[in-house]
């Protein structure tokens, strides 16, 4: 077990040789039966006390240097896709302050690694995370019109975990919406679940914003959300992170992407007419 001062020496040393290792799990296009592109997650050397995500977060957070590890593990990811080569966008997180960051230089740190890497600025996706935290919503307005005006695309992650989700939706105008995985999970047996998801669908069409589906880890959730509308899908069930992502689809995922005989559940009933049949809402019989 290391001590606080050894994980700092270790954190540093990982910084400084760039030594973080990226995976990248998939995200389905829906209608297309195709990959849309990768999230990136970063890791630390395989066999390090640093492996773990969480570790390296708590380590930065502990040393006051988010800032850097965010930093590092944005631009490291832009590098390791580039080296991965298949088509796609690039899915990257990062907190309101670092996307500022960006925009301050015009965007260059960032389009110059992309550049390198043989990425267009279009095949960028900035996923803003810990939307609690974003205080200056003005200042990120400014960064992201600065970015978008390059290329770059701006995707609200988690939507549904947190109070100022649907406040910074209608704000900053993102281009993509991830759904929180809460509202994914058994939605096939849950028809509360399947209501919001309908009207998040509702209002992703109003404010003309695909929406991106979290969390999916079997055939049943992903056939619903198809049925449904959904425009994009992740998780588990499209694909694992890996460092050595493909560009297509399993067949499985893409069988049922396909199939026309998949099931959606009916809208809620009034109570007084509702029927359950194997913990599934059922439409009365007439």
């Amino acid at each position: 077990m290391l001590s606080k001062s050894d994980l700092f020496v270790l954190f540093d040393a990982l910084l400084e040789t760039h030594a973080l290792e990226y995976e990248f799990q998939p995200i389905a296009d829906i209608g297309r039966a195709s990959v849309l592109g990768y999230e990136a997650l970063m890791r630390g050397p395989l066999g390090s006390a640093l492996r773990s995500p969480d570790d390296l977060l708590s380590v930065a957070k502990s040393a006051g240097r988010m800032a850097d590890l965010e930093r590092e593990a944005c631009l490291g990811a832009i590098s390791a896709f580039g080296r991965v080569g298949v088509p796609g966008k690039l899915f990257l997180n990062l907190s309101g302050s670092m996307i500022e960051h960006f925009a301050r230089d015009n965007g260059r740190q960032m389009l110059d690694c992309a550049q390198q890497a043989g990425l267009s600025p279009g095949r960028l996706v900035l996923e803003l995370t810990e939307h609690e935290r974003v205080e200056d919503v003005e200042g990120l307005q400014v960064a992201m019109k600065t970015l978008a005006a390059l290329g770059v695309t701006l995707a609200l992650d988690d939507f549904g975990d947190g109070r100022s989700s649907l406040r910074l939706w209608v704000q900053l105008k993102p281009q993509i919406v991830k759904l929180d995985k809460y509202f994914v999970r058994g939605l096939q047996g849950d028809s509360r679940k399947i209501e919001v998801i309908r009207s998040v669908l509702r209002l992703a069409e109003v404010l003309a914003t695909p929406l991106v589906a979290e969390g999916i880890e079997d055939a049943a959730e992903l056939a619903v959300l198809r049925n449904l509308g959904c425009h994009y899908a992740q998780g588990y069930c499209i694909g694992r992170p890996t460092a050595a992502p493909t560009a297509v689809l399993p067949d499985a995922v893409v069988n049922v992407l396909t199939s026309g005989k998949i099931l959606v559940l009916p809208r809620r009933a009034p109570a007084a007419h509702r029927a359950t049949r194997g913990g599934l809402v059922v439409a009365p019989q007439h």
